[in-house]
């Protein structure tokens, strides 16, 4: 279940509701973050444990021109998705605010990426990949990147990720929540997500059979249409499927460019 998709906020705002739901989980991701493919993971191991699941995302947060800010938070989506009976919560396009809306003690994952791989990553989905409809800032960037080089469209996509960059550089790490990186889940699929597992406390009702079952169906090559990591389409969402990929295509002058403005986000998560 989806309660919120694209540009449109939930038709109806909740009136609140008690905190005292028992046991939630979640798992905040940020665009670019393989943010599909762990949010069908989690969905499906949701499901198999019986919990309602639903997920947020939203592009409004690289259009505050179409939707101010502070309107695009106003919802209480954590009460919007107890009131529907959810107990597993997805939020693809993760902002502070909504980590924010879940109390101390709740079991939560966060899953970040390198974020020069997020620019190019970005730069091929963003050109000629990512769904533009009723997305007008995509189709408004896609129409730019196609007018430009790949040298001066990296930049482009550089400047049009800041919204991005700047919840990564305020996100708030608290410790119910595990930080993850996307380069460990690559690495180690039944590892990491073993580890979130056994975080979430939720290990011992999955199991390692049926995790190992639920990564299987969702595996790169399953979702790329049978290419292996490492076998690039440029026009498919699932584009290459490695880490560091970004060597390969910035520049020395695209890395000073970057540094200079998020230097600070890189060190945040140790990237730097």
């Amino acid at each position: 279940m989806t309660v919120e998709k694209g540009n449109g906020l939930m038709a109806h705002t909740q009136a609140p509701v008690s905190r005292e739901f028992g046991q939630v989980y979640a798992y905040f991701g940020h665009h670019k973050c393989a943010s599909l493919w762990i949010r069908r993971v989690f969905e499906e191991l949701s499901a198999g444990l019986g919990l309602k699941y639903v997920a947020y995302s939203s592009w409004l947060v690289f259009d505050p021109d179409e939707k101010p800010i502070d309107q695009l938070y106003a919802t209480d989506f954590l009460a919007a998705g107890l009131s529907l009976g959810a107990r597993s919560f997805a939020f693809t396009d993760a902002h502070p605010r909504h980590v924010d809306l879940f109390p101390p003690g709740t079991r939560s994952f966060h899953v970040v990426r390198d974020p020069r791989d997020i620019v190019v990553s970005a730069y091929f989905s963003h050109l000629l990949s990512h769904d533009i409809d009723d997305f007008p800032a995509l189709a408004r960037h896609r129409r730019q990147l196609a007018e430009i080089s790949k040298e001066q469209g990296l930049y482009a996509v550089m400047d049009f990720l800041e919204p991005l960059f700047d919840d990564l550089r305020k996100w708030s790490q608290r410790p119910d929540v595990l930080e993850v990186k996307l380069e460990d889940l690559m690495a180690d699929e039944v590892g990491g997500f073993t580890g979130i597992l056994r975080f979430l406390g939720l290990l011992p009702q999955v199991g390692t059979e049926r995790l190992a079952e639920v990564l299987d169906a969702n595996s790169f090559s399953r979702m790329s249409g049978g290419r292996k990591p490492g076998v690039p389409d440029d026009g498919s969402h699932f584009r290459k499927g490695v880490a560091g990929d970004w060597r390969n295509h910035l520049t020395d002058d695209h890395l000073r460019y970057f540094l200079a403005r998020h230097a600070d986000v890189l060190a945040k998560y140790s990237y730097l």
